[in-house]
């Protein structure tokens, strides 16, 4: 029986750390949680009493005729907006504070690990969470008794909102920890982090306010179960990777470059999501909920690559030493393809785009020429530039990253090649989105890939609809190829990206350093 007990006692140790009573302790001492605490109860109870007073009288249960459904909208919203943007603020504002303060630094010298003082941070604002619904909840249950919105998709929702809450939380303090006090303040910090948390979870909203009836009939719709998965996928990947960077051998909060880099990496990421959901907003109200089922591949796909991604970062890592090791000898003489996936690899990257060129050369000839027998003159249009919005959004991501990281954060080194690789990966799975809507004949896919926002602007070039007009702009297609390559090229400044990059052209002529060095006269250096 001491031995179950103690186990439990262990499994809630980190709930129950020092940090969650210190973090509570400020929070409700503060002026932030009683303001807001107070102004949502009296906008939910003002919004109330307006509709009630507004509405007309039912015979039927003797309800309120249908106004259980607006007022269920308006404290939605209520709950979204505290949930999302108040609270993880707060709880992010208190650990830009305390690192502003030096006050932090308590922490790291104490006995406290660092995955307890991640977990009680995200626990605190957790439980700040719960005393605003539970406000909320005599309200939610007289929307219900009003008519209008059934039990369960009132407990469908408020579950979702509620993992949006803690996603947003562990993106919040993941924004505080990682963002220098000498380079970004208070203030920036809560315009930076309200920007990515609004947008990133935008699909909630757009599913509260898509919904037309709010009864059981919305779960026996397959598409709001993969639009719901594809935002539970978003917020796995946002809330498990950022608590998984705290826990790196790199200590809370890192205090390398890496990390940064690592949290405007995952800034790029976000913005691929919010792509996504702006197109979602845009065609919701046109019945593509559906076609969601692609963005949860995409985002699905993210773990994995990024996680791979991250290997060839730490220059201790076995995996960067084996794959520098193997440039050395050459072993990758003959397959000049790989080389789009390793460190310093622009030469493979080129090659790649040049191959997926010469690929959708025929496809979008045949596109041209079926549509222009079989489809409509506006369904013909929105084909037919998919291939030219898949290489104008690889010049969107390959020369607007270089610009915004090389040039204001000035990575350099190691750091960069995070940039390369993530980038890489986010092109890949663009034009991997791209060939779907190709192979489908649909051209949905590349809506919710993000290339509909960038292309559509270029809709005006596509009047011809036919193989020659395709080739037409084959020079347009190579030109923006050209010109990220350039791009690319230009930021090639970092000492060991050259000594990489010089190594995996030696390794392509069959020089080893060796050999360099006894045809230059110098000795090699260790």
């Amino acid at each position: 029986m001491f031995k179950i007990s103690q186990k439990f006692a262990d499994a809630f140790d980190d709930f129950w750390n020092p940090i969650v009573v210190k973090e509570m302790r400020q929070a409700l001492r503060g002026r932030i949680f009683p303001i807001f605490f107070l102004i949502m109860v009296g906008v939910a109870t003002v919004a109330f009493l307006m509709f009630v007073a507004k509405a007309e009288s039912g015979y039927q249960s003797g309800r309120v005729s249908g106004i259980g459904k607006d007022i269920f909208v308006v404290l939605a919203s209520i709950l979204m907006l505290v949930s999302m943007v108040v609270v993880p603020l707060n709880g992010a504002r208190r650990l830009a504070q305390e690192r502003a303060q030096r006050s932090f630094e308590l922490l790291q010298i104490s006995t406290i690990t660092p995955h307890k003082i991640v977990f009680g941070k995200i626990t605190s604002c957790v439980i700040e969470l719960i005393l605003y619904f539970s406000a909320m909840t005599p309200f939610l249950v007289l929307s219900y008794m009003l008519g209008g919105v059934e039990l369960p998709v009132v407990l469908f929702y408020i579950v979702l909102i509620f993992w949006g809450g803690v996603a947003s939380c562990i993106i919040g303090v993941t924004l505080a920890s990682y963002s220098s006090p000498l380079r970004m303040s208070q203030a920036p910090l809560a315009l930076f982090g309200g920007v990515v948390i609004i947008t990133s979870i935008g699909l909630i909203p757009a599913m509260v306010y898509s919904t037309e009836r709010f009864d059981s009939s919305i779960f026996e719709q397959w598409e709001f179960w993969t639009t719901a998965l594809s935002i539970a996928v978003g917020f796995v990947i946002a809330g498990g990777w950022a608590t998984a960077i705290a826990k790196n051998p790199y200590k809370f909060p890192g205090a390398n470059r890496s990390t940064e880099v690592r949290l405007w990496a995952f800034a790029m990421l976000v913005a691929y999501m919010v792509t996504a959901c702006g197109n979602y907003l845009l065609y919701a109200r046109s019945g593509y909920f559906d076609k969601m089922f692609f963005f949860v591949i995409a985002m699905s796909a993210y773990p994995f690559l990024f996680i791979h991604s991250l290997a060839f970062v730490k220059e201790s890592d076995p995996l960067s030493q084996r794959v520098k090791r193997d440039i050395r000898v050459g072993r990758y003489r003959n397959l000049p393809f790989k080389f789009a996936f390793l460190p310093g690899g622009l030469r493979g990257f080129g090659w790649l785009i040049l191959a997926i060129l010469l690929l959708l050369i025929p496809f979008a000839g045949s596109l041209g020429w079926e549509t222009s027998r079989s489809y409509s003159y506006g369904e013909r249009t929105a084909d037919l530039f998919v291939p030219l919005a898949i290489f104008g959004h690889i010049l969107f991501w390959c020369a607007v990253p270089y610009l915004f990281f090389r040039r204001i954060f000035k990575i350099e080194g190691r750091d960069n090649l995070l940039v390369i690789v993530t980038v890489g990966w986010i092109v890949l799975i663009h034009i991997l989105l791209g060939f779907v809507s190709i192979f489908t004949g649909s051209d949905h896919p590349m809506y919710w890939s993000g290339l509909f926002l960038y292309g559509e602007s270029l809709d005006s070039f596509y009047r011809v609809g036919n193989l020659a007009g395709a080739i037409l702009f084959l020079p347009i297609m190579v030109g923006l190829v050209l010109l990220a390559w350039i791009v690319s090229r230009l930021f090639l400044d970092s000492g060991e990206v050259r000594d990489l990059i010089r190594a995996g052209r030696r390794s392509l002529s069959g020089t080893t350093p060796d050999v360099a060095h006894r045809r230059s006269g110098n000795p090699p250096t260790e």
